[in-house]
């Protein structure tokens, strides 16, 4: 799905609340906050305001515009666009359509949601957020932890915007191969991942004993 300016805007936003690097990546943001294309928003506005010219005095200039627009050669864009959406949400192209405002939106998010779902498998960036296995809403970490450091902490891990060597070593030129980059001193020689940092490897026990032990009875990591 391409972005518009506004929708950059969006996730530069998310990025901006969740303390992470600009190059994260911006479905992996949305998601962690549960936040879904403006679009959306968009269109279920422009769907209110259709109904409500529709539902105006046949005499008021509210009911007449739309009206001249769709009978003239070119239609009314308001129009064409309701009619597609609605088509679109009730999987029938060639029937009159009824618009359901509710109907609609949660078409289009599941539409969202699909695309995303994919979209995450196909990035290597966010292989530990896929394995997290998460439903798409606002994580519950997000207002469970009060220290806003460890939140950031959080975010940048699952999110692999951290300078950990799986992350920052896919530059370099001599990039080993991902199932030869081990941690060599473990007992078990296991991927250098973010979930193997934080919850297997000996040099941060520390950390993990001190992260996880605040966040034992937090859902959602």
């Amino acid at each position: 799905m391409g972005q518009t300016a506004i929708e950059s805007l969006h996730t530069e936003i998310c990025k901006s609340i969740l303390r992470v690097q600009r190059n994260t990546p911006s479905n992996g943001c949305r998601a962690e906050l549960g936040q879904f294309p403006l679009l959306i928003r968009i269109q279920k506005r422009a769907i209110k305001f259709y109904q409500h010219l529709k539902a105006s005095e046949p005499s008021s200039y509210h009911y007449k515009a739309p009206q001249c627009q769709e009978e003239s050669k070119e239609g009314s864009p308001l129009s064409q666009l309701v009619h597609r959406i609605s088509a679109n949400s009730s999987g029938h192209q060639d029937r009159p359509y009824t618009i359901r405002l509710h109907q609609i939106r949660t078409k289009e998010k599941d539409n969202y949601i699909n695309y995303w779902t994919s979209a995450t498998k196909t990035q290597s960036k966010l292989q530990c957020y896929s394995a997290l296995n998460r439903r798409y809403c606002m994580a519950d970490y997000l207002s469970c932890v009060t220290d806003p450091r460890l939140r950031k902490t959080l975010a940048m891990y699952r999110l692999s915007s951290h300078s950990l060597a799986i992350e920052t070593g896919r530059h370099r030129q001599d990039l080993l191969p991902r199932e030869d980059q081990t941690v060599p001193t473990a007992h078990n020689a296991r991927w250098r991942t973010e979930l193997h940092f934080l919850t297997s490897c000996s040099y941060t026990r520390t950390l993990e004993t001190h992260i996880f032990h605040k966040l034992r009875n937090t859902e959602g990591l």
